[in-house]
């Protein structure tokens, strides 16, 4: 073979092997006269097949791989080439596979060049791997000589696209064609990419955005197998209630973890996991049916703004007093000793899934001196009566507190929970004053353990009143009289359908303590006009029984019950009136009588002769003129 032939086959050999892979650097070999030495020779007769040779691979990672510098040299010369925005890319391994030796192709008879479809599995030699370190470099040492097939093998999640494997030789000729070069470099570059996950809490029910919340963020790896790698922890949310972690690698599955949540109201729940998947282009995709073949997710759909959105749930309670047996929800009412007062109380329920996994879910009333506790009925969502023992059990701690504990299964599905809940007004209410009845929520607020929280209603009140006057005759106070209070004068003057009595003590005083009086009130400003303060209500009284020697006091009287009445003072007095005085028997009016009758009887007689002497005469005068 002619050194033409020669000098033609070897160029030909470096230019095939080094423009294998733009994105690899294959190396391109120059068409250039051998020196004057060499001429009549192939170079390949002075490869030192002694030696063994090394190839450094230096990794780095670029958005764009189609805008590196795809030339080679095969030597650190190279490095001048490398992108501004390129970064070393620590943990991507290579194979280099010896699958030919040298005097395979490099004979003086054979211009045949190994390309990379020359390469099949089964030509294989030996192979050799190496990882690219931190700081993106990947080292083979001691490699026999020989020709080589290389490929990326493995690497992190955020590769969107591989380096096309490459054929080269070791050694391998400069670019110039007058030596062999022993350590090889090569600068391939890979097409990258990453995408931002960002997180927002609200509140379940006003969609208020949450701050401080904590999140744990994991990586599942490329196809969703266990976690594999915490990514950060403690990454809390800011006034906007968002979390958004940046450059996190493509291809790549993970999950959020709420660590800690907004304040001890809300539930955490740390089972639960907020799961998406950055595809090549750097999107949040969830909501994904299954995993494909090669680790993608399937039918899943693109997360908005890349934010996916995470309520928190917190319960709430609320208390009411009604106008009536399940009458309407109010502030404030008024009622009479004895009285039945009705009260409401509203609770809203986790979500199906939630309230399943809690331990406590319990409602506490607890009164005030002069309410008792009667009975009470309980409803999901004001349809569903509950069964207690089954669904609940009251347990009563003391005299003025009730608890209720619900068994949070029996929740499952339910929006609220509705306690109609009655008590009777007793004789210890204080008066002219509200009377307050609050209930407390205490719920499990971090799933799995027994960490509980009290959230308190409002407080509506109900409140009382009296009439205190004095029974007197004008000058002095009377004891023993006996009234009676009734709602209408009708009642008063028929003295039916009486309310109270009271009997005048002492000092003649008449109390008819623990009345109703004002009206209801839906709101404060009803309150304010009709209320504990400004409140009245008429009632009618009677007297039913007179001290002795005292007439009963005549019709009945209208009174006003406020919020003073009960007071000494406040009221005026009832005034009765004596008995006309009567002599006693014996008595010298007795003699008076007894004489007076006498006369009385004396000149009936007395006109009762003459009447008949005159007749009689009259009689006599008459027959003698007729006998005449």
């Amino acid at each position: 073979m002619t050194k033409t032939v020669f000098r033609r086959a070897s160029a030909l050999l470096l230019s095939v092997l080094l423009s294998a892979s733009a994105l690899c650097s294959a190396v391109t070999a120059a068409e250039t006269e051998p020196p004057a030495e060499e001429t009549g020779k192939s170079m390949i007769y002075h490869i030192d097949r002694g030696r063994t040779a090394n190839l450094t691979v230096y990794k780095y990672e670029v958005p764009d791989a189609s805008v590196a510098y795809s030339g080679s040299t095969g030597t650190k010369d190279d490095e001048s080439h490398i992108p501004v925005d390129a970064k070393p890319l620590g943990g991507v391994t290579f194979a280099a596979h010896k699958f030919a030796e040298l005097d395979d192709y490099f004979t003086e008879s054979s211009s045949e060049i190994p390309k990379v479809e020359d390469y099949a599995e089964e030509k294989v030699i030996a192979k050799f791997t190496a990882t690219t370190n931190a700081a993106g470099v990947a080292e083979f040492k001691d490699l026999p000589l020989g020709l080589y097939y290389v490929d990326e093998i493995n690497g992190p999640a955020q590769i969107t696209k591989k380096i096309e494997p490459f054929v080269l030789s070791l050694p391998l000729t400069n670019t110039e064609g007058t030596e062999w070069l022993y350590d090889v470099y090569s600068y391939p570059k890979n097409e990258t990419g990453y995408g931002d996950a960002s997180l927002q809490k609200l509140d379940l029910n006003s969609e208020e955005p949450l701050e401080n919340a904590e999140f744990t963020l994991e990586s599942y790896g490329t196809d969703n197998a266990a976690p594999v790698e915490t990514i950060a922890t403690e990454i809390k949310t800011g006034e906007n209630g968002i979390v958004t972690v940046t450059s996190l690698p493509a291809q790549t599955y993970y999950r959020f973890t709420e660590t800690k949540a907004p304040d001890e109201s809300y539930i955490l729940d740390g089972s639960v996991y907020y799961e998406f998947y950055i595809d090549p282009t750097g999107d949040m995709i969830s909501g994904w049916t299954s995993i494909d073949e090669i680790g993608k997710p399937v039918d899943g759909q693109a997360v908005e703004n890349n934010t996916l959105i995470v309520k928190n749930e917190k319960p709430t309670i609320h208390k009411y007093i009604l106008d009536e047996e399940k009458g309407l929800e109010g502030i404030d009412n008024t009622a009479s000793v004895g009285d039945t007062v009705y009260w409401k109380i509203r609770t809203s329920v986790p979500s199906e899934d939630l309230v399943k996994k809690l331990q406590t879910y319990t409602v506490t009333d607890t009164m005030s001196k002069g309410i008792r506790y009667s009975s009470a009925e309980i409803y999901l969502d004001d349809k569903t009566l509950l069964k207690e023992k089954d669904d609940y059990t009251v347990e009563p701690i003391d005299e003025l507190n009730v608890r209720f504990a619900f068994v949070p299964e029996k929740l499952a599905g339910a929006q609220e929970i509705i306690i109609y809940y009655n008590t009777t007004l007793t004789e210890d209410a204080p008066l002219a004053e509200d009377i307050p009845n609050t209930s407390k929520l205490t719920y499990t607020n971090i799933v799995g353990s027994e960490s509980v929280y009290d959230v308190n209603s409002e407080t509506p009140t109900v409140h009382t009143g009296g009439y205190l006057f004095v029974k007197t005759d004008g000058d002095k106070k009377l004891s023993g009289a006996k009234f009676a209070l009734y709602a209408t004068e009708e009642d008063a003057r028929a003295q039916k359908n009486q309310l109270k009595t009271a009997v005048s003590d002492e000092n003649g005083n008449v109390s008819f303590m623990g009345l109703a009086y004002g009206s209801f009130s839906a709101d404060e400003d009803g309150k304010k006009a009709n209320g504990v303060e400004n409140g009245k209500r008429e009632y009618w009284i009677a007297e039913v029984e007179a001290p002795e020697h005292y007439s009963l006091m005549s019709g009945v009287a209208c009174v006003e019950v406020n919020s003073k009445t009960h007071l000494p003072g406040n009221t005026k007095d009832i005034v009765n009136n004596l008995v006309p005085t009567m002599p006693q028997t014996g008595g010298f009016g007795t003699v008076l009588l007894i004489i007076g009758g006498c006369c009385l009887v004396f000149y009936g007689l007395f006109f009762f002769v003459i009447i008949k002497r005159y007749r009689y005469s009259n009689k006599q005068m008459k027959k003698e003129q007729k006998h005449d």
